[in-house]
């Protein structure tokens, strides 16, 4: 999950270090079925690119037969971090 999300976010350019985290229910399909902004960053193209990159990524890994849900939800941090000159865009987990 992790990889695939870090292979597709592409958080618009900006100034300064920021972050938003996500928060995603997958199917046991592994489709998105809802997603929100659980903390916003303040910067409203950062949080909306944040949801862009759950759509362009899916669909995800199916659920393993073992478990016994029908969905299950996900947090994730997608951070926008800036050192120096470069500009890393590794997005984070959190469970």
């Amino acid at each position: 999950l992790r990889d695939r999300l870090s292979r597709t976010w592409a958080p618009p350019r900006g100034r300064k270090s920021d972050f938003a985290v996500v928060r995603f229910e997958l199917d046991r399909d592994g489709m998105v079925v809802s997603s929100a902004i659980e903390q916003s960053s303040g910067n409203p193209a950062l949080d909306q690119a944040a949801l862009s990159t759950l759509t362009h990524a899916a669909p995800f890994e199916k659920l393993p037969a073992t478990f016994s849900g029908d969905r299950i939800p996900v947090l994730f941090r997608f951070d926008y971090t800036i050192l120096g000159n470069s500009t890393p865009t590794h997005p984070s987990v959190n469970h």
